[in-house]
């Protein structure tokens, strides 16, 4: 009975699990979306910027997760193509460095090789496939059987 009132300790008791509730719901929520490997998408564009303003990247792509509690963000980035490697190594270590003035909450930090620009990183689609064909359909060796010599398949 809350100054005199009976109806004062029911209303502080709705209050308080009400409370609870909300605290519980904003909770789970942050933690599921962690769990489901949710990122603000503000860090990707922080990082990217952050790449992309060091002189010698040409374009940036920036890649973030969570690990525990540990925010790892993954760069890749792409620098002009008749850069040396030794040049490239330094523009990565002022990747790094800016990385971490501008995301000081990441734990860890990743930096792919330097691509060249103008270089794609993955084939032309329409390019011809190069390598050994694949075995005929009534060719059934087991993987890793070799070659069979004067025996022939089975």
């Amino acid at each position: 009975m809350a100054l005199g009132q009976p109806w004062g300790d029911p209303v502080a008791g709705l209050a308080v699990t009400g409370f609870i509730c909300h605290v519980g719901y904003e909770i789970t929520r942050d933690v599921l979306h962690r769990l489901a490997g949710g990122i603000d998408p503000g860090v990707i564009t922080a990082a990217e910027a952050a790449a992309g303003s060091v002189p010698g990247v040409v374009h940036a792509h920036a890649r973030a997760r969570w690990t525990g509690r540990t925010l790892r963000v993954e760069i890749e980035g792409w620098v002009d193509p008749d850069l040396p490697a030794r040049e490239a190594d330094a523009v990565g270590r002022q990747v790094a460095e800016a990385l971490t003035r501008q995301l000081p909450e990441a734990g860890s930090f990743a930096l792919g090789q330097p691509r060249r620009a103008g270089l794609t990183p993955w084939p032309d689609p329409g390019a011809p496939l190069t390598g050994a064909a694949p075995a005929a359909r009534g060719d059934r060796r087991r993987p890793g059987s070799g070659d069979r010599g004067a025996r022939g398949p089975r």
